[in-house]
């Protein structure tokens, strides 16, 4: 099978923009592995190599340097490809965007629905979609200003001294995520938050942030491993990793609310991670993002993986068996393995 493989940034996607260094290496790590799997599976993979770009050196691998407009390109290698497969960032509705064009154009995508992307894309039409779920999950508020939005934390600050977090309504990843522990802190946030973005603000629960990663056909969701997330930083907070597998009590609370949690968005589909904060109880277990999209697990599943895991996305009857042990993985993608048999 021909099957075009897409990341937003490597792909030039940006063009000049600038773009964190987080979201690239994140970006690089998971198209080369997803590149090198479906390569190893058999198929054909058709790839755009960008400036940001460093071929992965597979013999199925099929990548080219863009003559003509990014878009007419996409177009091409999209309709001679029997699926497509595209990474890309929620924010600015890019990748809801993306998923819009192959189904106009008749392309198989293996990803999920524009409609299910936009309500994950969206911290607080998702935090809004949570508490009539009758889910466990932050008080989300936002407003048209970072100043307002300050204030509205200000005022429940006075009232109730706990920590929140400001995010960028739409953001990615760990980028321009803000703590606030004090009033004080919330004084220096007016320097941090750009007026042109818009934000949202979120009781921060304290606890062990861990991820759940799916692969999803026909609104059924298989769940992968549990694993947990390193977020470091007191007042900015920043990616460092993962590691993988929860141990089994933690990993069956993760699960089983994940699984719960995804089955309320209809049109998820492909790979989907959820974001979690465990407890120090299961009641505090918290349900906080979820992610319809590759994300940065995949390149620690892979490596724990005795199965192909890219063949799962085509083929939900697809073996997925694990090895034990344990893998660790850096904010680059770089995966080491600990004593599995």
């Amino acid at each position: 099978m021909n099957i075009l493989v897409l990341e937003h940034i490597t792909a030039g996607g940006m063009g000049g923009e600038p773009v964190p260094v987080a979201l690239a290496d994140a970006g690089m790590a998971m198209w080369k592995a997803v590149v090198e799997d479906f390569s190893a599976a058999g198929h054909q993979v058709r790839t755009i190599a960008g400036e940001r770009a460093d071929v992965p050196g597979q013999p199925r691998c099929v990548s080219i340097t863009p003559t003509v407009p990014y878009a007419e390109t996409i177009e091409r290698m999209a309709k001679d490809s029997q699926a497509a497969l595209i990474i890309a960032p929620e924010s600015g509705g890019i990748l809801a965007s993306y998923e819009e064009t192959l189904r106009k154009w008749g392309v198989r995508s293996l990803g999920s629905d524009p409609k299910a992307i936009a309500l994950c894309g969206d911290k607080f039409l998702l935090g809004d979609h949570w508490m009539k779920a009758g889910f466990s999950s932050p008080m989300t508020g936002t407003a048209p200003t970072p100043g307002v939005v300050l204030e509205a934390v200000k005022e429940k600050m006075l009232v109730n001294l706990t920590t929140w977090i400001f995010k960028p309504r739409d953001g990615a990843g760990c980028e321009h995520n803000y703590l606030a522990h004090t009033l004080k802190d919330l004084e220096e946030l007016e320097t941090k938050l750009s007026p042109e973005t818009k934000w949202v603000a979120q009781h921060y629960f304290p606890g062990m942030p861990a991820s759940v990663s799916f692969i999803v056909h026909e609104g059924k969701p298989r769940p992968l491993l549990a694993g947990r997330q390193f977020i470091q930083g007191n007042d900015q907070l920043r990616y460092a990793g993962g590691k993988l597998p929860l141990d089994r009590d933690l990993a069956e609370r993760a699960i089983a609310l994940a699984t719960r949690a995804i089955r309320t968005i209809a049109g998820l589909t492909g790979f989907v991670g959820v974001d979690l904060i465990l407890g120090a109880a299961p009641k505090d277990d918290t349900v906080i993002e979820v992610n319809p999209r590759l994300t940065f697990s995949y390149c620690g599943l892979r490596k724990l993986c005795k199965t192909n895991l890219a063949a799962a996305l085509l083929d939900p009857a697809a073996p997925i068996e694990w090895n034990t042990g344990s893998v660790s993985f850096n904010a680059a993608g770089v995966a080491t393995k600990d004593g599995w048999a």
